[in-house]
């Protein structure tokens, strides 16, 4: 008789144990998203970021234009070509900033780090890298177009590396 109780007693234990673990999971999809809200929040939160970055004015009368995929190859043609000697300095650095981006965003090694066969880039490499970048990034935005005050601001802003003679 006192299996029969016990036998009882770890079913009852068994039956509040699922009951409290039927609760648990209905609160959790209670509390939940289901994953295609997550994802569709994911891509609107991924969407506004492009637009804070690429410094796309926010309105509500305004939509967000999404870019268009880069031509790498497009650009890489109009960078290294002989024919490319009546671009301005805003121009050359606004493409070579656009093929940077889409090789980066391809999964490719950054190009404006160093390469070679021996060459394995440093912790440093990338931070310089991403200091010029971010450099011609300004001098892109101060200019607004104008690849006079593109020039100006370029040298402005670097520092002349030259060594002096001795005398």
């Amino acid at each position: 008789m006192a299996n029969d109780n016990d036998i009882e007693k770890n079913d009852s234990q068994a039956l509040d144990t699922a009951t409290d673990y039927i609760k648990a999971l209905e609160e959790v999809k209670k509390n939940s998203v289901s994953r295609e809200d997550y994802n569709k929040l994911k891509e609107e939160n991924k969407m506004l970021l492009d637009a804070v970055v690429n410094n796309i004015p926010s309105g509500e009368d305004e939509e967000v234009v999404v870019d268009q995929p880069v031509d790498i190859d497009k650009l890489r043609e109009d960078l290294f070509s002989v024919d490319n000697q009546d671009m301005t300095n805003l121009d050359y650095i606004t493409k070579a900033m656009k093929l940077r981006k889409a090789l980066m965003d391809k999964g490719e090694k950054d190009p404006f780090l160093p390469s070679g066969k021996n060459i394995i880039p440093t912790d440093e490499d990338i931070n310089t890298a991403e200091r010029v970048a971010e450099a011609y990034q300004h001098c892109i935005d101060v200019a607004d177009g104008d690849p006079d005050v593109f020039t100006q601001e370029l040298q402005r802003i670097t520092v002349d590396a030259v060594p002096t003679k001795r005398r």
